[in-house]
C-alpha cells in the first residue's frame, strides 16, 4: 500500500515544520521583492487608485493623511460666521500650479474670513459629500463651495455608490486588511488584466466601466450637500469648472445643467458659472477657445496648465469671480 506525500508529512513532524519554514522564506522572499519601486503601490482592497500616500476609509476610499492639516488648524480661529469651506477634486488645489482659487478668495477676504480648502485630488461629489459631513461635525461654516464634475464623470470598475456599498461588507474589509500584501496587490493586478480594467489606462472601450457618478446620482449628492446645509443654516455656492477640453466639457455639460437645476429649486442656494467666464476671457483675449494644449500652441493657454488644471492666473481669475458673486448676493454677513 502506498502512502501519499501529505500521510509521510503528518508522520513526520520535522518534514513538515522544515517545508511549512521554507514556503514561508519564499513568501517573504517574494513579498520583498514585489516591494521594489517598479510602480505605485496600491495598499487597498477599497479602490483601486489609492496610493502609498493615503489612508483608506470605506466611503470615501481614501484621505489625504497630511493634506487637511493646515486647513483644520484655521477653524479655531475663526467663528462660523467668518469660515467658508470649500470641496472639489484637483482643479480647487494647487495642482500644476502654486497657489489656488480658495487661498486668493481668502486673500480677498482677509482678515474676516477663513477659506478652509477640503479639495481633494481624484474625488468626486460623493466623497466630497461624506467628507463635509465629517469637516461640519467638528465646526459648521457659514458656507459651502461645491466644486465637481469633471471626476463624476470618470470611468471605474464600479460607480463611487456600488463601490462605497460593497466596502462595507465584511467579506471586503478582510480583503482591505491583507492588501498590504504586495503579493495580494499582485495578483489583484493580474485580475484587473483579465477583466480588462487598467486603472492607469482607462478605455472607455474597455470591459466592466463604469461612470463613477451618474448624473443622477450627482443630483442626488448635490442634494445630500443641501440637506446638510439647510440642517446646519449653511448657504451652499455650487460652482461649474473651466474645462477646455471640448470633449470633456461636452461630457461634463449633463452635470453643469443638473448643478444649475438643483440651485435655481433651493432657497439659499446659488450657482456660479465659472466656465462661461472663462471662455469669455479666452475669447476676449485670443479670439477663440483653445482646446488641447499643444506644443506649438502652449502659450494659448493663458488660465490653464493642462486641459482643467488651473494655472496662477487661472486660480485668481476664479477667486475674483468668487469674490464678485459672494459680495453681489450678500453672501458675507
Amino acid at each position: 500500500m502506498t502512502t501519499s506525500f501529505f500521510d509521510r508529512l503528518r508522520r513526520n513532524k520535522w518534514n513538515f515544520l522544515c517545508l511549512a519554514g521554507c514556503l514561508a522564506v519564499l513568501i517573504s522572499i517574494l513579498e520583498i521583492v514585489l516591494r521594489i519601486p517598479m510602480r505605485e503601490s496600491m495598499p487597498t482592497y477599497y479602490y483601486g487608485l489609492a496610493g502609498e500616500v493615503w489612508d483608506e476609509d470605506a466611503d470615501m476610499f481614501w484621505t489625504p493623511r497630511h493634506q487637511y492639516k493646515a486647513e483644520l488648524a484655521k477653524l479655531p480661529r475663526f467663528d462660523s460666521n467668518h469660515l467658508i469651506y470649500t470641496f472639489g477634486g484637483s482643479i480647487p488645489t494647487n495642482h500644476t500650479a502654486n497657489t489656488n482659487f480658495p487661498a486668493e478668495l481668502e486673500k480677498l477676504l482677509a482678515p474676516n474670513y477663513a477659506v478652509a480648502n477640503f479639495a481633494t485630488g481624484g474625488y468626486s461629489s460623493r466623497q466630497s459629500l461624506v467628507l463635509s459631513r465629517k469637516m461640519i461635525k467638528r465646526k459648521t461654516p457659514h458656507l459651502l463651495i461645491v466644486c465637481h464634475g469633471y471626476n463624476d464623470h470618470g470611468l471605474s470598475i464600479a460607480s463611487d455608490r456600488d463601490m462605497a456599498r460593497r466596502n462595507h461588507r465584511a467579506s471586503v474589509r478582510l480583503l482591505h486588511f491583507i492588501s498590504g500584501s504586495r503579493i495580494v496587490q499582485a495578483a489583484r493586478r493580474l485580475a484587473w488584466v483579465t477583466m480588462g480594467y487598467d486603472p492607469y489606462n482607462l478605455n472607455p472601450k474597455a470591459k466592466n466601466i463604469r461612470l463613477r457618478v451618474s448624473p443622477d446620482d450627482y443630483e442626488d449628492n448635490l442634494r445630500g450637500f443641501l440637506r446638510e446645509a439647510r440642517e446646519n443654516k449653511i448657504q451652499v455656492v455650487f460652482m461649474t469648472q473651466a474645462v477646455i477640453d471640448a470633449a470633456v466639457a461636452r461630457d461634463t455639460d449633463p452635470y453643469f445643467i443638473v448643478m444649475r437645476a438643483v440651485a435655481a429649486r433651493t432657497p439659499k442656494a446659488h450657482f456660479l458659472d465659472v466656465r462661461g467666464a472663462v471662455e469669455a476671457y479666452y475669447k476676449e483675449h485670443l479670439g477663440y477657445m483653445p482646446d488641447h494644449r499643444t506644443p506649438d500652441k502652449s502659450s494659448d493657454m493663458l488660465l490653464h496648465n493642462d486641459t482643467c488644471h488651473l494655472s496662477d492666473d487661472g486660480h485668481r481669475l476664479i477667486a475674483t469671480l468668487l469674490y464678485d458673486f459672494l459680495m453681489t448676493n450678500g453672501l458675507t454677513p
